[in-house]
């Protein structure tokens, strides 16, 4: 199955760091879709997770969180992004955002 709406959630992002983070073994949203998803989106990051499926926050959380802590430091100290500009700030945190599969887009 195809999901055709993509590009319209793909429009909404790429204007900040982006990090998807894919289970090897997720059978809801197959790991194809992820890799379609990050070669859309300019400069995102695609991790992959090889021992989960659906759900990483809840499968590995140290991990996921491993994953995402370097990501958000990596973000912080890149002079490309928008987060490099509040290092040190609270504010400095690049935006984080999920993508609903069953929400359409606005």
């Amino acid at each position: 199955m195809t999901d055709t709406r993509l590009p319209l959630y793909v429009d909404s992002l790429g204007r900040a760091p982006d990090l998807l983070m894919w289970g090897r073994h997720d059978r809801v949203v197959p790991l194809a879709v992820g890799r379609r998803l990050a070669e859309a989106m300019p400069g995102a990051r695609l991790h992959v997770l090889d021992a989960c499926g659906h759900l990483p926050l809840e499968e590995l959380p140290d991990e996921s969180f491993a994953v995402l802590q370097r990501f958000l430091e990596n973000a912080a100290h890149d002079p490309s992004t928008e987060a490099a500009q509040y290092a040190g700030e609270t504010r400095g945190v690049p935006e984080l955002r999920a993508v609903c599969w069953d929400t359409p887009a606005e």
